[in-house]
C-alpha cells in the first residue's frame, strides 16, 4: 500500500520511502543509493501507479527527441 505525505513530496510503499524534494530513497530508514535516470524512472512509475508506462514514454522522459533505437541499451541499463 502506498501512502503520500508532505504535499506528495514523500511516498511510502512497502519498506521504502521516497522523498521527491530531496531525491532520497530509504529502505527501513537506511538510505538507498539511486540517482539520475533510475530515479527519474522510479518517479514516473510512482506518479503513474497502476497505469501502464511504455518504453517510449520512458525514452521521451530520459532522452527527448532521440529515436528509440538509439536509446534501447541506455534504457535497459537505467531500468
Amino acid at each position: 500500500m502506498m501512502e503520500s505525505s508532505d504535499s506528495n513530496s514523500v511516498v511510502s510503499f512497502g519498506p521504502f520511502e521516497v522523498n521527491f524534494r530531496t531525491q532520497e530513497i530509504r529502505r527501513h530508514g537506511t538510505v538507498v543509493r539511486l540517482s539520475g535516470q533510475p530515479f527519474q524512472i522510479l518517479e514516473m512509475l510512482l506518479a503513474r501507479r497502476g497505469e501502464l508506462v511504455t518504453r517510449e514514454e520512458l525514452q521521451q522522459l530520459l532522452w527527448p527527441g532521440a529515436s528509440l533505437v538509439d536509446c534501447t541499451h541506455g534504457l535497459n541499463a537505467a531500468i
